[in-house]
């Protein structure tokens, strides 16, 4: 294989044995930069041990996410393909934390163990496929099927589907990956049985999977779509078949542009829902977030009612 000079440099962190290893490049005098010896922290026993009281499943998840972000890292370097899992790329580029996906995904299999919630998984906007192929791990160990659901060619129009800064923020198109790719991804990096990829922007997919199966019941939902219309148009799906202590994992929580849309459906509610709100850098849960401008970016939202 051609050497790659980037890919060369590249060095990892052999501070754990297992658990994510993030890619750094060193500066020019070989030292690492204050804000990646901050990546280290976030990857320390200590750390994951506060904030997760499974360790066997925290262990599990994170052996085999590690996985799936150093293997998809190395295969866009060596084939350039659109596999990206936690490669460094800039905020924009990302579709998930590796955190905050680990942390959804281990409570996800929690509440699962726990209470058995009826109805399929679902997800909404899927990037690159990445995220797809670790939930398509938990819904495969809590059996059930996962519905991915993506235009496969981006973003729609911020200015029709956006409000106050996404107009601007976002451009049309934006997070596209083809088809092929995330089933590629999908297939490669996760478990593809169980698995249902539906095409569209979502004014027309959801109304025709809804006249597709009409009873569909939901006990998880992911829901990463940026844009204020485009969350509605899924939770307006979503909450009337999301079955008590079903979870919504919502990526836009901190958003003020959503504000009204949450509203809407009650989810500062106690007695409808429970919400928790994550920090994606780090996974961690913070208590005592009641309203939109305490929460991080990020959070679970769990029926009660």
């Amino acid at each position: 294989m051609a050497d790659n000079s980037e890919y060369a440099e590249m060095q990892f962190s052999p501070k754990l044995p297992y658990g994510f290893r993030y890619p750094i490049w060193p500066q020019s005098d070989g030292s690492v930069a204050e804000d990646e010896k901050f990546k280290f922290d976030l990857d320390t026993d200590r750390v994951y041990d506060k904030n997760y009281s499974n360790h066997g499943l925290l262990k599990l998840l994170r052996y085999t996410f590690s996985s799936i972000d150093d293997n998809s890292h190395s295969l866009a370097f060596m084939f350039k393909a659109q596999s990206y899992g936690k490669h460094d790329l800039p905020a924009k580029d990302k579709a998930h934390g590796e955190h905050s996906m680990l942390r959804w995904c281990y409570e996800l299999i929690e509440n699962e163990m726990k209470n058995s919630i009826p109805g399929e998984i679902f997800e909404f906007g899927c990037f690159t496929g990445i995220s797809s192929a670790k939930i398509s791990i938990a819904s495969s160990f809590c059996v059930k099927n996962l519905y991915v659901f993506d235009s496969f060619e981006g973003l729609p129009d911020p200015k029709k589907y956006g409000s106050g800064e996404q107009k601007s923020y976002y451009e049309p198109g934006e997070y596209s990956s083809s088809f092929e790719s995330v089933r590629f991804n999908l297939s490669t990096h996760g478990l593809e049985k169980g698995v249902t990829l539906v095409k569209g922007f979502f004014e027309t997919s959801i109304p025709e999977f809804k006249n597709y199966d009409p009873d569909m019941k939901i006990s998880y939902a992911f829901i990463d779509v940026d844009l204020s219309k485009s969350i509605e148009e899924c939770l307006e799906y979503v909450i009337p078949r999301l079955s008590p202590g079903g979870m919504i994992f919502m990526d836009e929580l901190a958003d003020k542009d959503n504000l009204s849309i949450f509203e809407k459906f009650g989810f500062f509610d106690p007695a409808k829902f429970e919400i928790r709100s994550i920090c994606a850098k780090t996974g961690n849960i913070k208590d005592g977030a009641t309203r939109p401008e305490d929460h991080h970016n990020c959070g679970i939202i769990k029926k009660i009612s």
